[in-house]
């Protein structure tokens, strides 16, 4: 109980030192007796702490819950992370409006940035000190945080806000990416259609924290894979589903190449990247046929493999095939797509 009350005394401080901090972070993580008093105490003192004292605070919580404690109320953690992260996402948004005022016409996230130079982003930096201090943080909180959402198992909505916030930031730093893709993470059908052999199914995608896994789990479930196309290995796909290391030496090579909903008002060219679903997004930024999410099912442009793995260790995963779509059913919404696309364009002349 001792080192909890030193800890929070330490991490209080406006001039915390980082490695004192974090090594006294690993005191209380060592003192298996006083868990539950630690994450207590932690959690009601959370809102209260800033800067490095709450990141390290974060990740010394988010290293308790993984030893075995329980966390009763995870409300002071996405309070104090959602305020914590505002500096970081106004440096950011600082930084981004400087490198599209160096390109203007860019389009995609890494676009955004392509022509930022460091003497830019130093402009920025010292225009928003405060912002830039929160941003070198921004890795160290994220990791302490989708932690605990982890061994809380958090599968709730979060504050609008919070949650369009990490859309945003996702763009930019890895750590919160992760946690981008535990909170976006499926259980809904999804329609799958190649619209060469004019065939689809019905899927159910559940747990699959980015394309790669979905990828891997459809090739393993669906009866139409094209010709030459080699199916996963049985140890490729339980690595993917959640059994044994989150990470193996199993290769897959992906049977298709995934394409929006829009690739079926199309010719169906491989060759065109425009509506390509990559496999390092979330099943969750599928585009939407109307109500529905659609994947098009098109023959790769060049061989693509991956080493099965997965983001989280302990969400399963799983593709489960619902039906079957006959050749009319597939028609039906290649017309559909055909009469949305024609729409979009109405609109925008």
């Amino acid at each position: 109980m001792g080192s909890i009350q030193a800890f929070l005394e330490l991490v209080g401080r406006e001039d915390v030192d980082y490695d004192s901090a974090l090594d006294m972070g690993g005191v209380v993580v060592s003192e298996s007796e006083s868990f539950e008093e630690s994450v207590s105490r932690l959690t009601a003192e959370i809102r209260n702490l800033t800067g490095v004292g709450q990141a390290i605070a974060f990740l010394t919580t988010g290293a308790l819950l993984e030893n075995g404690a329980k966390l009763l109320r995870l409300d002071p953690f996405v309070d104090a992370y959602a305020k914590a992260i505002l500096p970081a996402l106004k440096y950011m948004e600082a930084v981004r409006a400087r490198g599209v005022a160096a390109s203007p016409d860019c389009e995609c996230a890494h676009d955004e940035l392509e022509y930022l130079t460091a003497e830019m982003e130093l402009e920025v930096a010292e225009a928003n000190p405060e912002g830039f201090h929160a941003w070198q943080l921004l890795d160290l909180l994220t990791r302490g945080f989708l932690s605990t959402l982890l061994a809380y198992d958090f599968r709730g909505t979060l504050p609008a806000d919070l949650s369009e916030n990490i859309d945003f930031l996702a763009k930019y730093e890895v750590s919160v990416h992760f946690v981008r893709a535990y909170l976006r993470l499926l259980d809904e059908e999804i329609i799958v259609i190649d619209p060469v052999m004019l065939k689809g199914a019905r899927v159910r995608v559940s747990g699959c924290a980015d394309v790669f896994q979905f990828h891997t789990l459809l090739a393993s479930e669906l009866d139409f894979l094209p010709a030459e196309a080699e199916a996963p290995s049985d140890q490729a796909v339980s690595v993917v589903k959640g059994d044994g290391p989150t990470e193996s030496g199993h290769v897959v090579v992906g049977p298709w190449q995934f394409s929006s909903w829009r690739a079926l008002a199309g010719e169906f060219d491989p060759e065109d990247t425009t509506h390509w679903i990559w496999n390092e997004a979330l099943p969750f930024d599928i585009p939407k046929l109307r109500s529905e999410r659609v994947v098009v099912l098109l023959a790769p442009r060049y061989p693509r493999t991956w080493s099965a793995s997965r983001l989280f260790e302990n969400v399963e995963a799983s593709v489960e095939i619902v039906g079957a779509l006959d050749e009319e059913q597939v028609k039906t919404y290649i017309d559909t797509a055909i009469h949305e696309l024609e729409r979009d364009i109405d609109v925008a002349l």
